[in-house]
């Protein structure tokens, strides 16, 4: 098979051929590497990065194309360290950024692609060996940007942002990173949301001390607290608690990624980090909120998701 052919297969139906291809397109490079670059055979890896990125790659509508090529995107990340993040970061917003009068769908295209592409990065895991806050900025900068666009990035925005939260715990400026990141939650209003309450939940349970991180616009300052237990209800129930907030779209049967820190939160040794009972926060969230007289069948359904 010709390089071409791994590339096109990237975006094939089957998750094998798409594993084998992401495989044969790393170990050519890693086959060459050591070789003479001036020799005809050396795959660079800067072209390979390129090819991953373009426009046939991880903007590509095409089948499976986005999934096969932000995989090998990481898996590329993570063989060859010695990239630098900020280049890679670079190339994504080049061949991802939209120009021009576009249509929707391919509008749609590009902001996937940057998305994809950053999540890769995250995957890849190179952020817990970057040791500069400024590059680690950026990418929080751009996920937080790209969620503010659309209603329905939010949600797949912030689950990068909270899986980059949880690889830094061992850095060395974790709490600089952590406060970088909450500040702009709250400038972005975004703190009293689900994927808000997330990432304070996130912080909170690796730091436990949320007043050494800075404000999260909560009072007290964890969402999961007595005293928030009436707004956490709204929240939860994605009621916009700010009118500047944007909605985060369209109604979906699957739950937000919020619950699965309450839950392992409730079910954990880091339940004590929270001044509030699981009996409380059941009763008010769960039978008042999800399944009141007044809720909608979506709400309801989602409670029972939850059960």
């Amino acid at each position: 098979m010709s390089e071409l052919d791994y590339y096109w297969d990237l975006s094939s139906n089957n998750p094998e051929l798409r594993e084998k291809s992401a495989l044969k397109i790393i170990e050519n490079v890693r086959l060459t590497i050591p070789k003479n670059p001036k020799k005809q055979n050396y795959k660079d890896p800067e072209q390979i990065l390129e090819n991953l990125l373009g426009e046939n790659g991880l903007s590509s509508s095409r089948d499976h194309s986005r999934l096969g090529f932000s995989t090998t995107l990481s898996e590329f990340l993570s063989e060859f360290k010695d990239i630098d993040v900020e280049h890679v970061v670079k190339l994504i917003e080049k061949y991802t950024a939209i120009q021009g009068n576009l249509s929707s769908n391919e509008e749609r295209d590009f902001l996937f692609g940057r998305l994809f592409g950053l999540k890769a990065i995250s995957v890849s895991k190179i952020l817990q060996k970057t040791k500069s806050i400024e590059k680690i900025e950026n990418i929080i900068s751009i996920l937080v940007s790209l969620s503010l666009k659309k209603g329905w990035l939010r949600e797949p925005c912030f689950s990068v942002i909270n899986n980059i939260l949880i690889q830094l715990k061992s850095h060395d400026q974790s709490h600089e990173i952590y406060s970088m990141v909450l500040k702009k939650i709250c400038d972005s209003k975004l703190s009293k949301t689900q994927e808000g309450v997330a990432i304070i939940l996130t912080i909170q349970k690796i730091i436990k001390n949320l007043k050494s991180i800075g404000d999260t616009q909560w009072n007290p300052l964890s969402p999961l607290d007595s005293s928030n237990l009436e707004t956490l209800a709204k929240v939860l129930k994605d009621v916009n608690i700010d009118p500047e907030t944007k909605q985060r779209g369209n109604w979906s049967t699957k739950l937000h990624f919020v619950w699965d820190i309450i839950i392992e939160i409730y079910t954990s040794e880091t339940s004590n980090i929270v001044n509030l009972s699981f009996l409380d926060f059941w009763t008010k969230i769960i039978d008042e909120s999800f399944f009141s007289a007044t809720s909608s069948l979506e709400k309801k359904i989602l409670g029972i998701s939850n059960i």
